[in-house]
């Protein structure tokens, strides 16, 4: 699905993983057209991996952010369902996204809420200053 912004640049929501009933066959399908998308798209300037922060990153989530480290794009991770969380539990979230990915350097992380909309501005603002809105 394709959302243009203010006429300015599109946000572009890709199917998540892990979260569909599909066949094997299906799912190597699917897992090839993002593998493309993600690889050969010049005009993509960010990814967003959004990941649930009331579970530790799943096998998937570490897949799929493998993947996006290869296309040399910079990659946000979205935190979401922060508000289920108490301050110690959010700082041992973050610090074991930046464990499980501690040779890729500084990585770009906002724990989010869609209900209370914790972090939800910074996110667009972080967002808009990359696409030099």
């Amino acid at each position: 699905n394709f959302y243009s912004i203010n006429n300015e640049f599109y946000i572009v929501d890709a199917p998540g993983y892990g979260y569909h009933k599909n066949s094997l066959e299906a799912d190597k399908l699917f897992s090839k057209m993002m593998n493309e998308y993600i690889k050969e798209r010049d005009n993509v300037e960010a990814f967003v991996l959004l990941v649930d922060s009331r579970h530790k990153l799943s096998d998937d989530d570490i897949s799929c952010f493998n993947t996006l480290i290869e296309s040399n794009k910079e990659i946000i991770i979205v935190a979401t369902k922060a508000d289920k969380l108490n301050q110690k539990m959010k700082s041992d979230y973050k610090k074991n996204i930046v464990d499980v990915f501690k040779e890729v350097g500084d990585i770009k992380i906002f724990l989010t809420s869609s209900q209370n909309k914790t972090n939800i501005e910074e996110l667009v603002n972080y967002i808009e200053l990359l696409m030099g809105v």
